[in-house]
């Protein structure tokens, strides 16, 4: 693979490992190395790679309503603010990327 990376927003600095698999918490890069994934999504996404349970659920709702506008209302996105009010402190929620 020729990795040229000009295309890409310089947004830090980064490594020139480009990943292409994972499974839990390692990242497998195109030359054959495995890295233990300690950031997962800058945060974001601390849920593991590949988890089967993780890509079924994903394939589910992929199948149902992927992403519809935060202007609109959706079933997944009620339940989620139900549970997060019912355990915390707060009375609303913001989704938010």
């Amino acid at each position: 693979m020729n990795n040229t990376f000009d295309a890409i927003m310089p947004i830090s600095i980064r490594p020139e490992a480009v990943f292409v698999s994972g499974l839990g918490s390692c990242l497998n890069d195109d030359q054959g190395n495995t890295y233990l994934d300690f950031i997962q999504g800058w945060a974001v996404n601390t849920l593991g790679h590949s988890d089967p349970a993780l890509v079924a659920a994903i394939q589910n709702q992929a199948q149902t309503l992927i992403n519809p506008s935060p202007g609109f209302y959706n079933a997944p996105m009620i339940q989620l603010a139900d549970q997060l009010v019912e355990h915390s402190v707060f009375d609303h929620v913001f989704f938010t990327n």
